[in-house]
């Protein structure tokens, strides 16, 4: 049986794909972004399955893509969370930040360097709670984020 798919407004072309050593000869090869649409009314389906992935040739650059792969029964709504359950794949990690350390953390994941003393001094004092010394606010975790965000260091622009 043929199916046929729209992807980013451009057909969905046949094609061979390699993932992980293993070759998919008759696969559905599409531009990403993409959003596949299969019309499955009335034929009587009672399983879906499916490898998803990305080909080998695409994974020869520094850039490691990664892809997420989502089948729903209905177009979901992006307004509405769907409420997550069960444990998640890999424990999280419990960690009492200071907000100093937390500040810390974060220039060296987004940035790869530890904040200047200046940087340091004010993001701290953008998370601390008003009248609570040690405590982080909400608030101030969100202007913490943007303010590194924002670094031109960490932008990138096409």
């Amino acid at each position: 049986m043929k199916l046929s798919a729209l992807a980013a407004n451009q057909p969905v072309k046949p094609g061979k794909l390699v993932i992980e050593g293993s070759e998919f000869a008759e696969s559905l090869v599409t531009p990403l972004p993409s959003e596949l649409v299969f019309e499955l009314k009335g034929r009587n389906f009672s399983r879906l399955q499916a490898v998803v992935g990305v080909d080998e040739s695409c994974l020869r650059s520094d850039i490691s893509p990664r892809v997420r792969f989502f089948v729903f029964a209905q177009k979901p709504d992006p307004r509405q969370l769907v409420r997550v359950s069960g444990e998640p794949p890999v424990p999280m990690s419990r960690q009492n930040f200071t907000p100093e350390s937390l500040v810390r953390y974060v220039y060296r994941y987004a940035v790869s360097r530890d904040p200047t003393e200046r940087e340091q001094r004010i993001t701290s004092e953008l998370l601390a709670s008003s009248g609570s010394p040690g405590k982080m606010s909400a608030d101030g975790l969100e202007d913490l984020f943007w303010a590194v965000l924002l670094l031109p260091e960490f932008q990138f622009i096409y």
